[in-house]
């Protein structure tokens, strides 16, 4: 299951579902068209003006990106008690964008502005709690939070509210729970919401086996760009299950989790490669995925490799190669690479 802590920041006049999630969980990136930029001669003494220019700095809508610019713009508008300033500054600190960064004085800021009722502050301040940064870790804390800002809509906050009913983590432990604020979260758009389900409803644990309802978040959290949700979707095609079998659509997605490093696609690809489903025959680009795979540790592809090698593959045949890969799929506790290895060292190589 994930269990990721997002980094999220809206706007204060972007506070619907549907705009929180033009927001990505690395970066600060706020959605232009949907922002009114006051003229360059505003009066600064309107802390909603500052609040406004502060952004503009940050997205470099006033030449380079500057975050010291819009560091000094939030703090005039949150030393007024303007939410979203105090939220906006509170964020620069956890990440360390324009000032020092500062976890305790982050988590101030957020205290503020989440006292203020803003849902975003209220999930970051909650974020901290949970990992113990700028604070004491408190897992009761932080689910108190993430619980006021799920409340109020806040998807990350009802995706790491399940994960602690899952977990146990500060709130009595509960699987029912834990499925409703993903499904929450899921129809808020959350990657981290939509693949949980996916896998609960692929593996039927805590809710009945439905294969058509785990590929279709699959889809979702796949479309998103999820690396593991196009994995998933790529083996329900490949089999077939809850999906019409196709095996093009499946090497396509398998290609695009490869191209983020997940090992399994990277895999997966390589043996559609090897057997021309979905893509046409190229052992030597199979030898390439492979060997990519084998080299993040992964068993199968380090045995794959190894027979690539004994049967030039892709590759010159050479025995040396093929049995250091079956040692370490050995090692990785695959046992036909370790009868692999053993036959190799009985015929003398």
């Amino acid at each position: 299951m994930k269990r990721h802590l997002s980094l999220i920041g809206i706007c204060f006049y972007l506070l619907t579902p549907q705009a929180s999630r033009a927001v990505t969980s690395s970066n600060l990136t706020l959605t232009p068209e949907r922002i009114s930029i006051p003229n360059q001669d505003a009066n600064l003494a309107d802390a909603e003006m500052q609040c406004q220019l502060g952004i503009k700095y940050e997205l470099g809508r006033m030449g380079p990106h500057n975050n010291q610019e819009a560091a000094k713009l939030y703090r005039l508008a949150a030393d007024q008690g303007h939410t979203k300033a105090l939220f906006f500054l509170g964020y620069l600190y956890e990440r360390g964008k324009g000032v020092q960064q500062d976890y305790t004085e982050a988590a101030r800021l957020y205290r503020l502005a989440s006292n203020q009722g803003d849902a975003a502050a209220q999930y970051r301040l909650g974020a901290l709690y949970d990992k113990g940064l700028g604070i004491t870790r408190n897992f009761t804390e932080a689910a108190e939070l993430y619980t006021r800002a799920a409340q109020q809509g806040n998807a990350d906050a009802q995706f790491s509210l399940g994960s602690m009913y899952e977990s146990g983590d500060g709130v009595q432990h509960s699987y029912k729970k834990a499925i409703e604020w993903w499904q929450r979260s899921a129809d808020n758009g959350h990657i981290g919401g939509q693949f949980n389900l996916a896998v609960l409803y692929d593996e039927g644990v805590h809710v009945a086996e439905d294969h058509a309802k785990a590929a279709r978040y699959y889809r979702l959290a796949a479309d998103q760009g999820d690396a593991e949700a196009q994995l998933g979707l790529g083996m329900m095609l490949t089999k077939g299950d809850g999906v019409e079998q196709d095996y093009t659509e499946a090497a396509k997605l398998y290609r695009l989790a490869a191209k983020q490093g997940n090992p399994i696609a990277q895999f997966n690809l390589a043996a559609a490669l090897t057997k021309g489903h979905g893509v046409p025959l190229d052992y030597i680009e199979s030898l390439k995925w492979n060997q990519l795979a084998a080299e993040q540790g992964y068993g199968p592809a380090q045995f794959n490799l190894g027979i690539a090698y004994v049967r030039g593959m892709g590759t010159k045949q050479d025995f040396s190669a093929a049995k250091e890969w079956f040692r370490k799929a050995c090692e990785n506790g695959l046992h036909q690479g370790c009868a692999a290895y053993e036959d190799l060292e009985n015929k003398g190589y």
